[in-house]
């Protein structure tokens, strides 16, 4: 993949690819809710299912935008942000995760997502941004060192 390094007009009509992707996949992931929900599949406590919906949405954008190497600002900010996003989902993944070991709370019931699961998916997501850049930091570097 080639990164776009600078800000010009390639980096502008990639990051409204990225955008289209987006409502792309918010669009099959509402679709897809309504029609399980026509079937009687009802897979969320209340009405979390569209905020799931955009978190999901938004991570595969951010993932892309790391990806094709699309930044919002700087890089290095970019990044700092990134790692300080992903550090904040681990101590709250953290936290969950005691909630339910200790605590006795519950993910799932009666095959829902209660408010604690809904959390649970909200900071996966959140996590799966900045394993992503160092996935991607780590094969950059490794690609330098072979050539």
């Amino acid at each position: 993949m080639k990164e776009c390094n600078k800000l010009d007009e390639r980096h502008i009509l990639v990051r409204e690819d990225i955008y289209k992707h987006m409502v792309f996949v918010i669009g099959i992931l509402l679709l897809l809710d309504f029609y399980l929900k026509e079937l009687g599949v009802v897979w969320d406590s209340g009405k979390y299912s569209s905020i799931i919906i955009l978190y999901i949405s938004f991570t595969f954008g951010w993932i892309e935008m790391i990806c094709r190497g699309v930044y919002l600002i700087a890089e290095k900010q970019h990044k700092s942000i990134v790692y300080i996003m992903g550090l904040i989902a681990v101590v709250f993944i953290s936290k969950i995760l005691k909630n339910v070991i200790l605590d006795g709370d519950f993910i799932f019931v009666q095959g829902q997502l209660t408010k604690t699961g809904i959390l649970l998916v909200r900071y996966l997501c959140m996590l799966l941004i900045p394993i992503i850049l160092l996935i991607k930091t780590k094969y950059i570097l490794l690609l330098q060192k072979r050539s």
